[in-house]
Formats: structure tokens, C-alpha cells, sequence
């Protein structure tokens, strides 16, 4: 390997690393912002800064040696101006901030840092000529703009300088750039790598060492030099779309910010604090600021992995890169676009009305109500001499109930029927009707375990396999001491049997049960004997038993809130897998069932 490009990333490492430890020790953050981001001396943005700046300006090899120069000054240049902007009003920051990557972006232009020419589509190479300068200047400044806007979350930005580098010095590579070019990206990508590396891990949350604002524009002119750098420039296919791929993270994270403060008066706009980042609303839904940072990161990963496969089919025929973008890129953004929907609706939420009791759901009769409500609506059920039937509904049963038609039915004459599972939420919010929250199976059974413990009320735990409804009960019953437990019992039995469970829950004295057999057969049994089961209350409450005792981890908090507690399971348990394959259906039905509503709703506006 080239000695130069080793010592460049070596030095570039080593100060960076010394920088934040000596930040760390002497210069320690002792306030937190609401993300969880360290506020104080931005020591780690002043490392990355300064390991790139000081390796650039000592060991550039001879061809690089204006562009390198170019960019290290800009880079100190922004740092400085970045750091001063901090404590000055938002209205007088940010045009100077704006101010500052313009002037960059024509720097390291005037440096020698430009595309020249640009392959047509299934055409000839052109030389750009004067508008080579004048493209280069614009892209830069908007590259930059993107990574500065993604500066939340101090450890995000050393993330995606690390990734977008090492990704963009492979491409440059793997394309068979000029021998010049290809070098100068790579001598910039493994120093940007090599001090960017100590940061992100001084900067993982929750750390005492910050970035800074200074850092954000130091690094965003860096990885804007690299994109020009290492574009694919004799492929008009890819000149722009690759380094959009291994930038996707800011970009991403940049919309959807801007999506959230959408209708946002402007007068808090210029107030820092009361913007909403990305970061910021997966932190209200309940994740740690780490694991947000690593979330974002994931997906910043995976786009980086397909601008490398796309780079890969640069000499394969044109089919085969739409197919691997329309794939790869595709899942990546629909993926990405179904988390974004559960993160956008807290304020989607927060801004619609009371809305109706209920809403039609493919059919499917779902309650807009709440956990509160839920268990409210239950315990006073609990006493009536006749049988109140609680479903549980999620996109699963959802789908059941468009093949069959008796499940429908049962369905339909339940007395509630909440919310439970992302595919039901995100269905709602399409209809424009978004439930006040989730009311899952197993949050509801323990609400209705505290419930009955305070107004005394005799339950009877009835499913899964031996041994775990007696342990689920024994558990509930140490958690709330006033509990009535007044049976237990699995739920592996023959038909000859079924009577006589009927006839033991009958005489248990139980009023509300919760009955763990799974869909749908846990609401064909409550249905089947609905007479004879002798309680007020009974709920399906499919594999609750197994949380309740133990036996199966329920997913992180921040995983149910953001919807992805179907993947934990998934993962947990893989033979669920194929109960995945209904979702495709749901959601394309969902997709339907929404357009000829609207399309419905615009006519019969039309018409009146």
C-alpha cells in the first residue's frame, strides 16, 4: 500500500483520538439537550476538524496537493465560523452558516476541484467546459447542505463520514477512474475515515464529548470534495445518483425533518429548540438517543451497499442496474417509508380531532378507542350477566376475515374491537382516521389485571401450553396481591374435552376471562359458548401467556412504539414467518380499499 495513504489515515486517526480523550478529560459536557446530545466544548468536532486539515496539508501527494490545500482550509475555515454562530441568535446564524458553504463550495472549485465532463445517456462523453466549475460549485454546496442539516445526534455525522468515505473509495476504485482521480479519492476517503473513526466512538450517546456545529460544516465540505472526487463520471446513469446513495442518510433524515416541521409557524422555525429533527422524533416515540443514532446509521449502510452494487453493474447492461435500483432501493425506501409513517404519526395524530367511534377497516369494524377506555369499558362490563366479546385485532386477522366469512361475523358482533399491531395503525392513518393509540393484546390483559385487582374481579387465565397459564396467573397475582385468580388452566385438549372446560370456567366463579388460544380459534371458542361461559368479559388474547410468564421477551419499548415488534418476534420465533405473508395482501388491499375512498369522498364533494 502507497506509505503516504497510510500516513495520512495513521496521523489523521492518532490526533483526532487524542483530541477527544484530552476534550473528555479536560473539557467534559455537563448539559444535555432533549435529543441527549452533549451541550459545551465541541472537542470532537475540533478532532475531526484538525485530523483531516493537518494530514491534507502535510502528506497530500503532489497531484492532490491544491485541492487537498483547498479543502483543508475551508474545513478550519467552517469549523471556526460554525463554532462562533453557536451562541449567536438562529436568525443571524443560519444565513451566515448558508453564507459560509457558498463561499466553500467556490473555494475548492477555484482549488481545482471540478467535473469536466459527463457521459450521455447511451451517447458520447461531453466536455463540460465553463459549466463544469459552475455544476461542481452547485453540487458541492448542496452535498454539504444535506450532511450539515443531518447534524443532530453527535455521534450521526461521524457515522456517515466513516461509511460514505470508505464507501466512496471503493467506487472510486471498483469504476476505473483515472489514475489521478482515483488516488486523490482515495488519499481524501481514508483520511476522512481515519479521524472520523475515534469520533464516532468518543460520540456514541450518552457521551460527555461533542460535535458541534463547526464539525457538522467541517465534515459536510470534506464528504462534498470526496463526492466530486470519487462521482462516476463516465456513467450519466450514476454521476449523481451514486453519491446520493452513499449520502441517503442525511438526505432522508433532512426531508423527513422538514416534513415534520411542515406548517410550522416561522417565528419557531427560527428557534433551534422548537424544531423537530428525526433524531428528535424517534427519541419521543421512545428510543434512546443511541439507538436512534444507530437506526438512522443501519439505513445509511444499507443505501451504501446498494450505490456499491449499482457501481458493480456499471459494465452489465443498463436492465440489470434499473432492476438492481428498483430492488434494492426500492425495499430500502418503502422500508424506510412504513417507519417514517409510525414516527410522523405522533404529530399526525396530535392534529386531527376526536374523529368517529370507529372505522371500517376492509371491511372489519375497528374501535378508535383507548387503553383507558378499553379497560374502563371492560370492568364495568365485568358484571353484566351476559358475554361481552373483546377482539384484539391486528393485520393478520384483518386479512382472515376477507376469506372467511364466520370469522367476519364473530368479528363483527364483538362488542370491542381495538387496535392491536402496526399494519392496523398504519392502515387507519391512510384512511385519514388515526387511532388515539395502540391497544395490544398483551398491554391490555395487564391493564385488565391491575383493573380487577383493584375493583375485585375474579379472572380466569385459559390457553397456551402446560404449566405457562398457571404461571402467567402466579406472576400477575405477585405483581397486584389483590388479584382474584380463579382458575388456570392450558389450553391443549381434545373436542371431547371442550365441554367440560366450559363447564369449569362456568362454575369458577371467573367475570372476566382472558382466553390464549390464538386466531382464530381463540374467537370461535368465545363465540361458540358465549351462553354458557358464564362471565361478563372475555378477550382473545393469542401468545400473552408466554410474555406473562417469561417465556418469551417481549420487544424493547422502543420497537412497540415504532412498530416493529412484529420483526422481534419474527426474529425470536422464525416459524412465524409465514404468517408474514398475509401482510403483502393487507397492505395492497389497504392501498385499494384507501384510493376508492378518496376517490369516493372527491366525487360526493363534487356533487353537493
Amino acid at each position: 500500500m502507497d506509505t503516504p495513504l497510510v500516513l495520512m489515515a495513521l496521523v489523521a486517526a492518532t490526533l483526532s483520538g487524542l483530541l477527544c480523550a484530552l476534550s473528555n478529560w479536560a473539557l467534559p459536557a455537563r448539559r444535555f439537550d432533549a435529543d441527549g446530545s452533549p451541550m459545551g466544548f465541541p472537542g470532537a468536532g475540533l478532532a475531526l476538524t484538525s485530523g483531516v486539515a493537518l494530514a491534507l496539508r502535510l502528506l497530500a501527494q503532489d497531484g492532490f496537493r491544491p485541492v487537498a490545500g483547498g479543502i483543508a482550509v475551508t474545513m478550519v475555515v467552517l469549523f471556526v465560523l460554525g463554532a462562533l454562530t453557536e451562541r449567536a441568535p438562529v436568525a443571524i446564524a443560519r444565513p451566515l452558516k448558508v453564507i459560509g458553504l457558498v463561499w466553500a463550495s467556490i473555494y475548492v472549485v477555484g482549488a481545482g476541484l471540478r467535473i469536466g465532463e459527463l457521459k450521455l445517456p447511451f451517447g458520447p462523453v461531453v466536455e463540460l467546459g465553463a459549466m463544469g466549475p459552475i455544476l461542481t460549485g452547485a453540487w458541492v454546496f448542496a452535498v454539504a447542505l444535506l450532511v450539515m442539516l443531518s447534524n443532530r445526534g453527535e455521534a450521526l455525522v461521524p457515522g456517515i463520514a466513516v461509511f460514505s468515505s470508505l464507501t466512496l473509495a471503493a467506487i472510486a476504485a471498483i469504476a476505473g477512474q483515472h489514475a489521478v482521480a482515483m488516488s486523490a479519492a482515495v488519499h481524501l476517503a481514508l483520511t476522512i475515515a481515519g479521524a472520523s473513526a475515534p469520533v464516532l466512538a468518543w460520540c456514541r450517546p450518552p457521551s460527555r464529548v461533542r460535535f458541534g456545529v463547526g464539525g457538522g460544516m467541517a465534515t459536510a465540505i470534506a464528504l462534498a470534495s470526496l463526492s466530486v472526487l470519487a462521482a462516476v463520471k463516465h456513467a450519466a446513469f450514476l454521476v449523481f445518483l451514486v453519491p446520493l446513495l452513499c449520502l441517503g442518510g442525511p438526505l432522508l433524515g433532512a426531508l423527513i425533518a422538514a416534513a415534520l416541521n411542515r406548517g410550522r409557524r416561522l417565528g419557531s422555525l427560527l428557534t433551534e429548540a422548537e424544531r423537530v429533527t428525526f433524531v428528535g422524533a424517534l427519541v419521543r416515540r421512545g428510543m434512546t438517543a443511541r439507538q436512534a443514532v444507530q437506526f438512522l446509521l443501519t439505513w445509511h449502510l444499507y443505501l451504501c451497499v446498494v450505490a456499491l452494487v449499482l457501481t458493480w453493474a456499471i459494465e452489465r447492461s443498463w436492465l440489470l442496474k434499473t432492476v438492481v435500483l428498483v430492488v434494492l432501493g426500492g425495499l430500502g425506501v418503502l422500508a424506510f417509508g412504513l417507519i417514517y409513517q409510525v414516527v410522523y404519526g405522533w404529530r399526525v395524530q396530535a392534529s386531527r380531532g376526536p374523529g368517529p367511534s370507529s372505522i371500517d377497516l376492509l371491511g372489519v369494524r375497528m374501535d378508535r378507542t383507548t387503553m383507558r377506555d378499553a379497560v374502563g369499558s371492560a370492568i364495568l362490563w365485568s358484571g353484566r350477566d351476559h358475554l361481552h366479546h373483546v377482539v384484539t385485532a391486528d393485520a393478520t386477522l384483518v386479512e382472515m376475515c376477507q376469506t372467511d366469512a364466520d370469522l367476519a361475523r364473530i368479528v363483527g358482533r364483538a362488542a370491542l374491537v381495538t387496535p392491536d399491531g402496526a399494519g392496523s395503525l398504519f392502515a387507519a392513518r391512510l384512511l385519514g382516521a388515526p387511532f388515539p393509540e395502540r391497544v395490544a393484546g398483551a398491554d391490555l390483559t395487564v391493564a385488565l389485571c391491575e383493573a380487577a385487582a383493584d375493583h375485585g374481579v375474579p379472572v380466569y387465565f385459559f390457553g397456551a401450553k402446560p404449566t405457562v397459564a398457571r404461571h402467567a396467573s402466579g406472576r400477575m397475582r405477585a405483581r397486584f396481591p389483590e388479584l382474584i385468580v380463579s382458575g388456570a388452566r392450558h389450553g391443549y385438549f381434545e373436542a371431547t374435552d371442550e365441554e367440560g372446560i366450559v363447564r369449569e370456567i362456568a362454575e369458577s366463579g371467573a367475570q372476566l376471562l382472558f382466553v390464549g388460544l390464538g386466531v382464530p380459534a381463540q374467537e370461535r371458542f368465545i363465540d361458540r359458548h358465549r351462553g354458557e361461559l358464564g362471565v361478563g368479559v372475555a378477550i382473545g388474547v393469542g401468545g400473552t401467556f408466554d410474555v406473562l410468564s417469561g417465556r418469551v421477551k417481549r420487544a424493547p419499548i422502543w420497537m412497540q412504539r415504532c412498530g416493529l415488534e412484529w420483526l422481534w418476534r419474527v426474529s425470536r420465533d422464525p416459524r412465524r414467518l409465514p404468517r408474514l405473508l398475509a401482510l403483502p395482501r393487507f397492505f395492497v388491499r389497504v392501498l385499494i380499499h384507501t384510493a376508492r375512498t378518496r376517490r369516493l369522498r372527491g366525487l360526493t364533494e363534487t356533487q353537493g
